[in-house]
């Protein structure tokens, strides 16, 4: 764990900076002025940085200054009353919805981000917003919730397969989580390093 509070750690995000191509923060607003680790400063630190910022309601206009999570913008947005009703809201069946969703946008802006960066250099900074991605998903469209309820397990076409699990052993136990859901066949991905105590990994790259 790496505290940007004291001498040591400040100096230990740097030399990290120093080596980063991607740097990606999802704090309350303010919170990077106070440590001067803005976009604007840690760009001009590391030329080439792509700094990602992934926030509740964006950086500018009424609920910017707005702190929250996932539940809060899917209820705030109405993504509730779509789930359930006006007089019943209701939180959509997985919980998180904007989460996921915000971080395969992030991972998008990313790419696109290291792709323009091989070609023209420069830096680039992308931006997430929470409440902006519930505005999205409702924009995709929404379907009958009677023909959802109805069609959901009604043949094999639409079965809902068991995720892909995994088992492994930690300093504090055996846990049991979820292997990912898209699996490349280039870059196969994996859990090398799952559950740790807090403050068990040096500030490092592996």
């Amino acid at each position: 764990m790496l505290e940007l509070s004291n001498t040591d750690g400040q100096a230990k995000f740097r030399e990290l900076l120093s080596q980063a191509d991607v740097l990606v923060t999802n704090r309350r607003p303010g919170w990077r002025d106070r440590f001067h680790i803005t976009p604007e400063e840690v760009i001009k630190e590391r030329p080439g940085l792509i700094d990602i910022q992934i926030t509740w309601a964006g950086e500018t206009g009424p609920w910017s200054n707005r702190v929250g999570f996932d539940v809060t913008a899917t209820f705030a947005l109405g993504l509730d009353n779509i789930e359930g009703s006006d007089e019943n809201p209701a939180h959509p069946s997985i919980f998180v919805a904007c989460d996921y969703a915000a971080g395969w946008l992030a991972t998008c802006g990313i790419l696109s981000a290291l792709l323009g960066r091989a070609k023209e250099g420069r830096s680039y900074r992308v931006r997430v917003s929470l409440v902006r991605t519930a505005l999205w998903l409702a924009e995709l469209g929404i379907f009958d919730r009677d023909y959802t309820i109805n069609t959901a397990g009604s043949n094999d076409e639409h079965l809902y397969p068991d995720p892909d699990g995994f088992a492994v052993d930690t300093p504090m136990g055996r846990y049991t989580g979820v292997k990912e859901m898209i699996e490349m066949s280039q870059t196969p991905g994996e859990y090398k390093y799952p559950l740790t105590p807090l403050g068990s990994w040096q500030p490092s790259w592996l």
